[in-house]
């Protein structure tokens, strides 16, 4: 099921990574290790993203409350 509303604040999470106050959970990071990316290109990447970014959620099969 498609939803059009993202579920966290863009700009909430961007006032976290900018106060240090945020963690990456070891499998975010052997994935985005493993596609060639390092822990300050991800964060780069988080810090340029726009509200229009996230246009969409997709919900999982396993459970559409998530």
């Amino acid at each position: 099921m498609e939803k059009r509303v993202s579920h966290y604040n863009l700009d909430s999470i961007k006032e976290l990574i900018s106060a240090n106050q945020y963690f990456i959970t070891q499998s975010a990071r052997q994935d985005y290790f493993a596609l060639g990316f390092n822990d300050d290109k991800v964060l780069e990447i988080i810090m340029s993203l726009i509200n229009k970014d996230l246009y969409k959620s997709m919900t999982t099969y396993h459970d559409n409350k998530i």
